[in-house]
């Protein structure tokens, strides 16, 4: 039934230099064909089998789709209900969201693009990382548009954890993996690499496969899950037999019919005998050839894989690859249909290598037109010291930067290297390996335009983390002693009014003014002045003199600047 299928894969792997693959089928709802190919490990030329794990990437998002399902119909959750009815600490930062349940964010409806810098330095932990939601922008409004994302998926394992009190991995293992026979899967690259029989991640380098930087995937519950092609089989067969394995019931048949019924919009697929494609609950549904086909992709550095059903044929495929971005498990998933479905054999292969062609030669255009756009003969407005501090986002963390010789140095987000000199003030990551497929994870070519303020102090710098909004700014900030905050607090007089200064958990500054009822929070700037978080364009300053300490309280405000007078001693 599957004719010349394995030359065809060893063809789509020699052009694609994928190094290692393991493909199972399921027809009529029984295993045909479960099978590995190639080298798991080019280095030690060990091979590919049926129990070699490979990270299965966001195919892990239906897994996850599945453990909510087991939840709601416990009655632990419910599927319109506002998440925050559970979690009281999850916030977006559009208020309509608030209302946001579980559906929205199983079908990447909450307004929010991806923001994956969140979680591709590796550092954070799931709960880290919902405290950063609150202060990422949304690119749409709230339920507009599908826009597929990780972060949400990822605090839906959060709240797993908070509902159950066990965490995503032990409630997705005992109440999903163990029952359908799928006991050797692991949740971390960590458990990956101590397995006895595990794929090494590759990435293509001027037309060779390298070994891959081994990156964890810290948005657990999109996409960490790593698995053996002999038990992806049982996968498979259970969201072909409407969430049944092995005669046992593990979600009802509504529930597998929900994840499998499209809930919104998302784009054209590019082949068009897939045509318009919509979301479900951790799956894609669209069609292929006039029969509904339900899939997800997966992909990380080093990894891609597919799983792709027609589930009115009794027909399944998974496919797992150690290279990033191929389209190798996406082509075969098509000619394996046609072939089992008695269709006439479209030319995947030839199709996919050209469409390769022309995004190889779309890469080039456009790395020409930006070094095209480089303004010649400029130089930076400041010294390079000036530049050097710390910065902040609230939602991505800090950055250094460092004034190394002639050059600055970046350290942040995971990443630590050089900055090179653009034009004006906008330094840029080196770019001499965008051809490497993990180049996305080290930002490169990406700018990061320096700004100051009146005074000519440089304060702040912006750059491109999510395409979809506006660009990220990270304000500079300063650490200051505990004691020299506690040598600012007390009571300030301008008129009739008093400015009182406090020190809140040893570590920030409040500010409170006579007839205000506001509480305002001071951020260190420069020295001994501070912003005013809550208001733009407000700074204050604190005066000393060396025999009495901090006297005087500057308030700079764009109306006009006051001075207030301490009228109580300084605090030890």
């Amino acid at each position: 039934m599957l004719g010349n299928l394995e030359a065809l894969i060893a063809e789509a792997m020699a052009e694609w230099q994928v190094p290692a693959l393991a493909v199972a089928v399921v027809h009529e709802r029984r295993p045909i064909l479960v099978k590995a190919y190639g080298s798991r490990d080019l280095e030690a030329d060990l091979p590919a089998t049926t129990d070699t794990q490979f990270a299965i990437c966001s195919i892990t998002k239906s897994l996850t789709a599945t453990a909510i399902a087991i939840l709601v119909e416990d009655g632990s959750l419910h599927w319109e209900r506002p998440v925050r009815d559970y979690m009281r600490d999850f916030q977006l930062l559009d208020p309509a969201a608030a209302e946001i349940t579980l559906l929205d964010m199983l079908t990447h409806r909450s307004g929010l693009p991806r923001h994956d810098w969140v979680w591709f330095p590796g550092d954070r932990s799931p709960e880290e990382m919902l405290g950063a939601l609150r202060y990422l922008e949304p690119s749409c409004k709230f339920r507009a548009a599908f826009q597929y994302q990780n972060l949400l998926y990822m605090a839906l394992g959060v709240l797993i954890e908070r509902v159950t009190g066990m965490s995503w991995e032990e409630f997705t293992r005992s109440r999903i993996l163990r029952p359908l026979g799928m006991e050797q899967c692991t949740f971390t690259i960590e458990d990956l690499q101590m397995a006895a029989d595990f794929a090494r991640p590759y990435s293509l380098v001027n037309g060779l496969p390298r070994r891959a930087p081994v990156r964890p995937i810290t948005a657990s519950a999109a996409g960490a899950i790593n698995a053996p092609i002999a038990t992806m089989a049982n996968y498979l067969r259970f969201h072909l037999d409407r969430g049944v394995a092995d005669g046992r019931r593990i979600i009802s048949e509504s529930s597998a019919s929900l994840m499998q019924s499209p809930q919104i919009y998302c784009h054209a697929d590019e082949q068009p005998e897939v045509g318009a494609v919509s979301y479900g609950l951790g799956f894609e549904v669209s069609h292929y050839r006039g029969e509904k086909l339900v899939r997800h992709a997966g992909g990380w550095i080093g990894w891609q894989s597919l799983l792709a059903i027609l589930p009115e044929r009794g027909l399944g495929v998974v496919i797992l690859s150690n290279r990033s971005q191929n389209p190798v498990p996406t082509l075969l998933a098509y000619a394996i249909f046609d072939r089992l479905c008695g269709w006439n054999e479209l030319a995947w292969l030839t199709r996919f290598r050209s469409n390769q062609s022309k995004s190889d030669r779309q890469q080039r255009h456009n790395r020409q037109i930006r070094a095209a756009l480089r303004k010649s003969g400029t130089h930076p407005s400041h010294p390079l010291p000036d530049y050097a501090g710390d910065y902040e986002h609230p939602g991505y963390g800090g950055v250094s930067i460092e004034s190394v010789g002639r050059q600055l140095h970046w350290k942040g987000l995971g990443i630590s290297t050089e900055l090179r000199h653009r034009h004006f003030d906008i330094f840029e990551f080196p770019s001499e390996q965008a051809d490497d497929t993990d180049a996305f994870i080290r930002l490169a070519g990406v700018s990061l335009s320096f700004g100051y303020d009146q005074e000519g102090y440089i304060d702040r710098f912006s750059m491109t983390l999510e395409p979809q909004v506006p660009d990220t700014v990270f304000n500079r900030t300063q650490l200051l002693e505990p004691s020299i905050l506690r040598s600012c607090v007390g009571a300030y007089e301008f008129g009739t009014k008093m400015a009182v200064v406090t020190l809140e958990a040893e570590a920030s500054l409040t500010l409170t003014l006579t007839g205000d009822s506001s509480i305002y929070h001071l951020r260190p700037y420069r020295g001994t002045k501070f912003t005013v978080h809550e208001r733009k364009g407000h700074r204050v300053e604190f005066r000393a003199e060396r025999s009495i300490g901090v006297n005087a309280l500057i308030l700079y405000q764009p109306e006009g600047t006051c001075i207030a007078t301490r009228i109580q001693p300084p605090v030890g």
